[in-house]
């Protein structure tokens, strides 16, 4: 475990300085302890324990972007430092049991069988990859759309979502609906071009909903990279 989060400071550091590198991977650890804490009272249980996924998933990247917006250094240096800290949790959840590791238990409280586990580990390499490729402020609305358009649709969908859309059933019309307004309006705020942000907003969603051979959690943030870099 100590071995790790060295590595995950050394990387980090290397992009944001070793003082702020340090306090990202302290930061890192706590809120997943904390998070566990949270998780013995089931504080965030549910019953459908997806949504707790998809709540991380839209409250983290959300937090990310809005930070990455001043600096890219850190948004770069956050998500690898994500990247490292999860995949060496998914290590030792493979390696020994939830009672010899009793945070690792959280990752099964939020309900991450082995499809959510792949979705969550590619939605930090496309974020990764998303700063290294994009410069500001593309790279950091990228990341937003990442997690409000397809964090927030996803969301009303499975909590609302009833009529399936015809060429990909595990999307509904609810939430792809939500997801393209969604991202109109973050298009719209960061541009004030209405045509261009409902072009670009109308490609990404379009993309999203398509049933793909690959995870579209991988190329999410990447493809609102290029198509902003396109038409914007």
């Amino acid at each position: 475990m100590l071995y790790f989060l060295i590595v995950a400071t050394f990387v980090s550091s290397l992009f944001v300085g070793i003082k702020l590198g340090v306090l990202l991977v302290l930061l890192g650890f706590f809120m997943i302890n904390v998070a566990e804490a949270f998780r013995k009272t089931n504080i965030i249980y549910d019953e459908n324990k997806r949504i707790n996924l998809k709540i991380v998933h839209i409250v983290a990247g959300t937090t990310l972007g809005l930070l990455s917006l001043k600096e890219e250094k850190i948004g770069l240096g956050i998500a690898f430092t994500s990247l490292i800290i999860y995949l060496n949790y998914l290590y030792f959840l493979d390696k020994v049991t939830k009672e010899e590791t009793p945070y690792i238990s959280l990752f099964a409280e939020l309900g991450l069988g082995q499809k959510s586990t792949l979705n969550v580990a590619f939605g930090l390499i496309s974020i990764t990859l998303t700063y290294l490729f994009f410069k500001n402020p593309i790279s950091s609305i990228s990341v937003l759309a990442f997690a409000i358009g397809d964090g927030v649709g996803g969301l009303f969908g499975r909590l609302y979502g009833k009529i399936k859309l015809p060429y990909n059933k595990s999307k509904t019309v609810e939430g792809t609906t939500l997801e393209l307004l969604t991202l109109l309006v973050l298009f719209f705020v960061t541009t004030r071009n209405p045509f261009q942000s409902l072009l670009v907003a109308l490609l990404l969603t379009l993309f999203e909903t398509l049933p793909l051979p690959i995870n579209d959690n991988l190329l999410y943030s990447i493809t609102a990279g290029i198509l902003q870099q396109l038409i914007l």
